[in-house]
């Protein structure tokens, strides 16, 4: 009796194994023709483009965002001070600095 559940443990698992290979195959493969974004004819209004919506999306936020300039002419902001850091010259080390010493 064991040996029997044995061999039906090993088909389920064999058919498992094949179910996980073809769906890989049939749902991650992508067509060669289709492009996520197209640059070909751009400007031209090309019915060819293909985007993602995602993108679509995305980029029409970006477009509608205004940046108040006023903030650049604000008391606080222009009382800030430069306290940057001067970085001093070094002498340049080995060409290799990963080669064995």
């Amino acid at each position: 009796m064991e040996k029997q559940d044995n061999k039906t443990l090993y088909a389920v698992m064999a058919i498992l194994v094949i179910a996980v290979i073809a769906s890989g195959y049939f749902f991650m493969q992508r067509n060669g023709n289709e492009d996520v974004v197209s640059t070909e004819g751009a400007g031209q209004g090309s019915e060819n483009a293909v985007l993602d919506p995602n993108f679509v999306i995305s980029l029409s936020q970006i477009e509608s965002f205004k940046l108040n300039k006023d903030i650049f002419l604000d008391e606080d902001f222009l009382g800030l001070k430069d306290i940057s850091a001067t970085v001093n010259s070094e002498p340049k080390g080995r060409k290799n600095p990963f080669a064995p010493i």
